[in-house]
């Protein structure tokens, strides 16, 4: 028997990234703990009085636009090394910090960049990433390991920072969102429990999929959307037993529509068409309760699945969709300092 040996290569390299995949997952998610910090992210491109001069930036600290980046999860962090020196420039002794902290999810942090933890007083000490290190994972994780300093900035100065765009992050999905998504998070986390509820009326224990006696064809792509959900946030819903996920020719998962939640009402009967009755593309048909349930649910997850954030925040908002607007405005040439040329 001749063994096929790059095929055999291919097969234990792929068991062996799918067992490292498993192992970053769990090992990320035992070291999530309470410590986060809000995060204020240099945004260069949108940064007035940025110079390309011998590659050094040489704007002001307090002319620059920053992204806030609300409850960035820190994986671990050094205990902090306080010293105290004496600057005869500020006539006193000044009492300096630094640590070392592995930061998750915030996108290319740049040395220069602002963080403080939470705290519930009045007062508070922000901190100036000195340095930054990428840490060798899976590039999506966007794991970093920051070096920090006490930054030399008071609290009204940091809200008088020019904030361009406000994220938070979401550990169900494992990313940041921009705050303009968080109605529709709060409306999703609302009625997510009475939709499953819904769906679970449904699940067929003998055949181990959810069926109501609809066409195969819509069938399959109803169990199908219900498994990929059921992989990306856990869905609290009956297993299906050996349901692939349907996808397209590019690779996309096939969706359900609006349209095909309406099926054929066995009890109508049809009228004399009335010109002054506005059109109908639904009449003769009566609405799913398990396809519509399930439409809602894939349209409210996939726009969290799908989002994208925009790197800088210097594009469309959602990370979603690209509007006419959006594009002719991106699609403008502009100098450092933002004006259109």
């Amino acid at each position: 028997m001749v063994a096929d040996v790059l095929h055999q290569d291919m097969y234990i390299y792929d068991i062996y990234t799918e067992y490292l995949n498993a192992i970053g997952k769990y090992s990320l998610n035992s070291q999530y703990n309470s410590l986060s910090v809000r995060y204020y992210k240099q945004n260069i491109p949108l940064t007035t009085g940025v110079h390309d001069e011998i590659d050094v930036i040489v704007t002001n600290q307090y002319d620059r636009t920053y992204d806030i980046f609300d409850f960035a999860p820190v994986l671990e962090m050094t205990p902090l090394n306080y010293s105290n020196q004496n600057d005869q420039s500020n006539q006193g002794v000044i009492r300096k910090t630094e640590g070392v902290l592995t930061i998750l999810a915030v996108q290319e942090p740049l040395p220069g960049d602002i963080f403080n933890f939470y705290q519930y007083d009045s007062t508070n000490e922000y901190f100036e990433v000195r340095e930054v290190n990428f840490v060798y994972s899976v590039k999506d994780l966007n794991i970093y390991q920051l070096n920090f300093e006490t930054a030399n900035i008071k609290k009204s100065s940091v809200e008088a920072l020019n904030i361009h765009k406000h994220y938070y992050y979401m550990k169900e999905f494992e990313k940041f969102y921009s705050s303009e998504l968080y109605e529709d998070y709060a409306t999703l986390i609302e009625t997510r429990n009475l939709k499953l509820e819904v769906i679970s009326k449904y699940y067929d224990a003998i055949q181990c999929c959810y069926n109501d006696k609809l066409p195969s064809s819509l069938k399959e792509i109803l169990n199908s959307i219900l498994v990929y959900l059921n992989e990306k946030i856990q869905l609290n819903i009956s297993f299906i037993l050996n349901m692939p996920v349907l996808r397209d020719a590019s690779g996309l998962v096939i969706e359900l529509t609006l349209d095909q939640t309406y099926l054929a009402d066995p009890n109508y009967v049809p009228q004399p068409i009335d010109p002054s009755i506005p059109y109908d593309p639904y009449i003769g048909k009566i609405q799913n309760e398990l396809l519509f349930t399930v439409f809602e649910l894939q349209t409210s997850y996939f726009k969290f699945i799908n989002y994208q954030q925009p790197l800088d925040g210097s594009v469309d908002t959602t990370g979603i969709v690209q509007t006419k607007n959006t594009f002719e405005q991106n699609s403008q040439v502009r100098d450092l300092d933002g004006n259109v040329l």
